[in-house]
């Protein structure tokens, strides 16, 4: 079930590492925001060039959230620390380098293309975008003066089978690795063809969407980027020139400037005169009334009571209407709550983000407490396995909630732990199957750390 698109901060947001790439990063920011970018969490990972200097209108634009971190082979740990931390924040997540360029092929944003994969089917919650590697287009040297869509415009006829990722980061348990997700349960990430497919193997060039991947460009920048380290492999990169050739031995075969004639189209539409940054500030400017009017939207048939004053302060008109629709819901309300833990979850989200970072505290507070009530009410009306796995993780930051239906839900998940732990073991046939006995000792597991918090009060 869709979540209300109107309770996020940001439609998509980019998640990427980075370190000394001062000369590329303005580049791959202003092509991303012409591509339906709204925001970029950016980890600095120690970066020793100007590079933050370079992000600094970005982030005065409010565009960019920088993060630094330093340290070795923090990629993934980058990754998993974004979905944590922001996963309330943005309907989309995509993770991409610094030298990978999504390219929807076509006129429309990423998160379009995105949407439209999306909506093929109720369990797909990731688009996994297959990567086309660009050469060096014959060039050895460094030439900063142009950019690197303009230098590199030849790539390999074939596509590979690596890909990135946008998805809902509310259904994911956590990135394995750099191109791939893991999923709550029945859930999945595809690509846009064939996605029927287990496993899907399809690597002709996507209709709708790809990742163009300037993994080389020059000889002079490959070694420069090599002989500094690299974020997965560290300095294992050892006979540089012949690792280059290699690279690049087929990065060469197709001209391809796709990706240009994309830019100055969407430039045209969206930015032909005047300050770009100033217009994708204000354009992606975090609404707060939207939001605000999404949250009463979607919270107030929780909130029930006969006296919705006590939800915010409202004139007589909008009473009236309140009390209709509270007298709706009451008389409609399983179906009305029934699957919507990941709303009332993002209502949660925002409502605590907002509490923190906006003047009224009070109001998204009273938020944050209606929101638990309505977690209540989802459970109460039907749960799924996913759910169980997605409140389980957030388990440690409901905990710290100082409010009595948290105890509540906690009470509810270890009923869930109980009934599906019966339920696996009642599958088991013989002592061989492994992977059961290790999920039902997985939730053997969670069920103590619930019981712990038994005598533990919420005020």
């Amino acid at each position: 079930m869709q979540v209300d698109k109107n309770l996020f901060m940001y439609d998509l947001a980019v998640v990427s590492i980075m370190k000394n790439t001062a000369p590329y990063v303005k580049e791959w920011l202003d092509y991303h925001l012409l591509a339906g970018v709204n925001h970029f969490f950016i980890y600095d990972n120690d970066s020793e060039d100007n590079f933050k200097e370079i992000l600094q209108p970005y982030i005065d634009a409010g565009l960019v959230t920088y993060i630094f971190y330093p340290g070795k082979r923090r990629l993934i740990e980058s990754y998993n620390g974004a979905i944590e931390n922001f996963k309330y924040l943005c309907r989309y997540m995509a993770f991409v380098d610094d030298d990978e360029f999504i390219l929807p092929r076509n006129n429309r944003s990423i998160s379009e293309v995105v949407e439209e994969i999306l909506k093929l089917h109720y369990r797909i919650e990731g688009v996994e975008i297959p990567l086309i590697t660009y050469g060096s287009s014959g060039h050895k040297k460094a030439d900063y003066t142009r950019g690197v869509l303009e230098r590199f415009t030849h790539r390999m006829a074939e596509v590979t089978e690596a890909t990135k990722t946008v998805l809902n980061p509310r259904k994911v348990k956590h990135m394995w690795t750099t191109h791939f997700a893991v999923y709550f349960d029945g859930f999945l990430g595809v690509r846009e063809k064939d996605f029927k497919a287990s496993p899907n193997v399809d690597f002709t060039l996507q209709e709708k969407i790809v990742v163009n991947h300037y993994h080389t460009k020059s000889f002079e920048e490959y070694l420069k980027r090599k002989s500094g380290g690299d974020a997965v492999f560290g300095d294992a990169w050892k006979n540089i020139e012949k690792i280059f050739e290699a690279a690049d031995s087929k990065g060469n075969e197709v001209f391809d400037d796709e990706i240009l004639r994309y830019r100055a189209a969407r430039k045209s539409e969206l930015a032909p005169n005047g300050d770009a940054l100033k217009i994708f500030s204000e354009r992606n400017d975090v609404d707060a009334d939207k939001i605000f009017l999404a949250l009463t939207h979607n919270l107030l048939p929780a909130d029930l009571g006969d006296d919705p004053v006590n939800f915010l302060s409202v004139d007589q008109n909008q009473l009236e209407y309140f009390h209709a629709v509270s007298e709706f819901y009451k008389s409609a309300s399983q179906d009305f709550f029934q699957g919507k833990l990941e709303t009332f979850m993002t209502c949660l989200g925002v409502s605590s983000f907002l509490k923190k970072n906006f003047p009224d505290e009070s109001l998204y507070r009273n938020f944050e407490k209606i929101s638990l009530t309505a977690v209540v009410k989802t459970l109460q009306a039907g749960s799924t396995v996913a759910d169980l796995q997605f409140l389980i993780q957030e388990m440690p930051q409901l905990l710290a909630l100082p409010y009595p239906a948290v105890n509540t839900i906690r009470k509810i998940c270890a009923k869930m732990i109980v009934e599906w732990r019966n339920t696996l073991r009642d599958s088991i046939t013989d002592g061989s199957q492994l992977k059961i006995w290790e999920e039902i000792f997985h939730w053997d597991y969670h069920l103590k750390m619930l019981e712990v918090f038994d005598n533990y009060n919420h005020k």
